[in-house]
């Protein structure tokens, strides 16, 4: 609040409004529902959503990715993972993205034979499949579970995953018939 005072008698208003949820108990909903009643609150105009760090290192695997993505796509924000590593490993796997041989018992800055690892395989199915229109979801009530789904020509494509937890969640897909499908 003191911030958006200050960009409010200052008219220095960003150009995106700009933090991190790397704490591991916010959502983007709850974050940007919070944002948007203190611009109401000081006056103060839309501007794009940029997460610059998030995940906690434990959230960083195939599942936390899901989540996160279907986050923030629901808020329309870019983000960018936090990267928990140190020393060379902090440059040297992609923000643990990649691995190599022997990176955790032997690990050497100057070996090569990287290989991409399973939250890498998401984020790449996100940018490649995830085709079509993105149409609306909502998070699980404990906010646990999220999805982040696309509609094509000919198929509805459901991206999910949850915040590291165990748990039983159900999936409700509503309207496909618009795509040619049963109801049900």
């Amino acid at each position: 609040t003191n911030y958006l005072s200050f960009v409010k008698s200052n008219a220095s208003v960003p150009d995106q409004y700009v933090w991190h949820m790397e704490g591991g108990g916010g959502d983007m909903q709850g974050g940007n529902g919070a944002l948007q009643a203190m611009l109401k609150t000081y006056g103060l105009p839309q501007k794009p959503l940029n997460i610059d760090e998030y995940a906690t290192y434990a959230e960083e695997c195939p599942s936390g990715a899901a989540w996160w993505i279907s986050q923030l796509e629901r808020v329309n924000a870019i983000g960018l993972r936090g990267n928990w590593l140190s020393g060379n490993q902090l440059h040297d796997f992609m923000a643990s993205l990649i691995s190599k041989p022997d990176a955790t018992s032997n690990y050497s800055p100057t070996s090569g034979g990287y290989f991409p690892n399973g939250e890498y395989q998401v984020y790449k199915y996100y940018n490649k499949n995830m085709t079509g229109y993105r149409v609306g979801s909502l998070p699980s009530a404990d906010l646990k579970l999220d999805t982040y789904a696309t509609v094509g020509t000919d198929m509805v494509r459901v991206l999910t995953g949850v915040r590291i937890t165990t748990g039983t969640w159900q999936i409700t897909i509503n309207g496909l018939s618009s795509v040619g499908l049963p109801t049900s």
